[in-house]
């Protein structure tokens, strides 16, 4: 490891990290939260009290980025702290670095991680929609707790590189091609559990004009991708209301 920050240092950083939204604040956003959960890494680099407290102050500036990428954040600026680059790079780091993780996991963690997870668990509706709520919350917090954990390990190896090589991985045109590919998806599988559940209502001509709205809900649904947070799980609880009625 870099200077005296150890993975033991590291982790204590990262788990701090989940909770930094509960120090937000109008004026300075993430700002004490962020300084407070580096401090662990900071007080090894730095163990002169005075020290400390001078390079603490450059951090009193608005750090806004979001809350499930942050630890890449932070892991990039202990790496930058401990190569002791200047407190100008740093802060311009900060600035340009939290504003571009907050639109990549913006895009991310909300048109296609929560997307794809919701359709992924509409395939477990078969053991039954309380299946789908729990296969629901585990596909999504398990991604995302695994890049929360591993992110401030990414961000410390690649250092001030770690927005260039993030971005690598998650871009736009890959987002919207996942977006788009799960839409699809979502879209035959409504049809699937709409034409299963009511085939003694329906008679088969129905199949193609059913399938073609459905599907197109799903491109409808894609670019208004909040919707999904709202109607498919509202769609698990009503199945789960049908099954405790009939």
């Amino acid at each position: 490891m870099n200077g005296n920050i150890t993975n033991r240092d590291l982790l204590k950083v990262s788990a701090r990290l989940a909770l930094i939204q509960s120090a937000w604040t109008m004026s300075s956003m993430q700002s004490e939260g962020f300084v407070y959960c580096l401090s662990p890494a900071l007080q090894k680099l730095f163990p002169e009290k005075k020290r400390l407290l001078r390079v603490v102050n450059h951090y009193h500036l608005p750090i806004n980025t979001h809350p499930f990428l942050v630890s890449i954040l932070a892991g990039a600026i202990l790496k930058m702290e401990s190569e002791k680059k200047s407190q100008r790079e740093i802060a311009s780091f900060l600035r340009n670095g939290g504003s571009g993780l907050a639109a990549l996991g913006d895009s991310f963690f909300h048109a296609v991680l929560a997307f794809a997870s919701v359709v992924a668990a509409l395939l477990t509706l078969i053991w039954g929609s309380v299946a789908g709520v729990i296969a629901l919350v585990l596909i999504y917090n398990s991604v995302h707790l695994l890049i929360r954990v591993s992110g401030i390990f990414i961000g410390f190896e690649k250092g001030d590189a770690t927005l260039s090589e993030f971005g690598k991985w998650i871009d736009s045109d890959k987002t919207k091609a996942l977006r788009t590919a799960t839409a699809v998806v979502g879209g035959i599988l409504m049809t699937l559990i709409f034409l299963i559940t009511t085939s003694n209502l329906v008679d088969t001509w129905w199949i193609a004009p059913v399938s073609a709205i459905t599907i197109l809900s799903g491109f409808v649904l894609n670019l208004k991708r909040a919707f999904w947070v709202y109607v498919l799980p509202a769609f698990l609880f009503l199945v789960l209301i049908l099954e405790v009625i009939i």
